[in-house]
């Protein structure tokens, strides 16, 4: 099904104490009940002129992905330890993880569905959605099987909560304090955003959680050509300016300049650039706890109510 960084293969379940086996046991009862309740497949005789694909156990995964509709004639093994010994094989009905066409058959569904709901999507944002009638505002972040909706009339928006819970099953979070690795706190008068879980994440992925913090995140008058010098870098240089670029866009605007600069290196970084790059972290370290603040205004008056729905 879909494959991820660490997860735990079927076969490792035995190996496991009793309890833990059992535990696991139940989530797979629960994840073929959620295959039965959508409609996944069909155990069917295979054609002779078609091919199953293989399937493997993915645990800990959600259930967004079977909503999807699948527009092709897909057959697949039955999942281990589930099969029924008749040689039949599932005939997909529904869109399944690990399929190349499983995100996007996902997002067309949710996506024709809240434009029934009245939402418009927005030119310059494709997963920002909103809806209006009269003078009251719901908006829609949408991020694979995140949903956040937010807007001034609470009423309003549980009514699309149980529109969307009737046809999607889902979970909802009505104090939303996290998004997207984000932090979100409110207030009478202020609306705080920080991300000092993505920063502390950071340091310690480089190994930089006991670094000393400094007070710049780039020495001053700076440019890309003050680093040009030095021996090339071979490491995960790309990988951490993206990271930084992230969290400059969304809480962290005092670190652009630096992660700029230091981005137009990327073709050939040395490990100058590299030590600059460091520096940033550095000063992360000292400054993780900042949040960037947005005043009370017309559109935080929108925004009196945030909830996080799950599919």
């Amino acid at each position: 099904m879909l494959s991820q960084e660490e997860t735990l293969k079927f076969d490792d379940i035995s190996s496991l104490r009793h309890s833990e086996q059992q535990n696991w046991k139940t989530a797979l009862d629960e994840e073929m009940e959620s295959m039965k309740e959508n409609d996944v497949w069909d155990l069917e005789e295979l054609p002779m002129d078609r091919k199953a694909i293989s399937c493997r156990w993915v645990l800990d995964v959600k259930t967004a992905f079977l909503n999807g509709e699948l527009n092709e004639t897909i057959y697949m093994d039955q999942p281990k330890g589930y099969d029924d010994n008749t040689g039949r094989k599932c005939k997909l009905k529904k869109s399944l993880y690990g399929l190349k066409q499983a995100p996007c058959q996902w997002y067309q569904k949710i996506l024709n569905f809240v434009n029934k709901l009245g939402f418009k999507q927005l030119n310059s944002e494709s997963c920002i959605f909103i809806r209006q009638e009269n003078s009251k505002k719901i908006f829609m972040a949408l991020y694979v099987d995140d949903l956040l909706l937010g807007g001034s009339d609470v009423q309003e928006i549980n009514v699309i909560v149980d529109m969307l819970s009737k046809e999607f099953k889902m979970s909802k979070s009505e104090k939303v304090s996290e998004f997207l690795r984000y932090r979100i706190e409110f207030t009478s008068d202020n609306l705080f955003l920080d991300q000092e879980s993505y920063i502390l994440r950071l340091l310690k992925k480089y190994k930089m959680l006991d670094c000393n913090p400094i007070s710049i995140p780039i020495e001053t008058k700076a440019t890309a050509a003050t680093f040009e010098k030095g021996n090339p870098f071979n490491g995960p240089y790309r990988e951490l300016v993206g990271s930084l670029l992230y969290l400059a866009y969304v809480s962290r605007p005092d670190i652009l300049f630096a992660v700029n600069c230091l981005s137009q290196l990327q073709e050939r970084p040395t490990n100058a650039d590299w030590c600059a790059l460091k520096k940033i972290l550095k000063y992360l370290k000292g400054t993780a706890k900042m949040k960037i603040n947005y005043k009370k205004c017309n559109l935080y008056d929108c925004l009196y109510m945030l909830m996080l729905i799950r599919v």
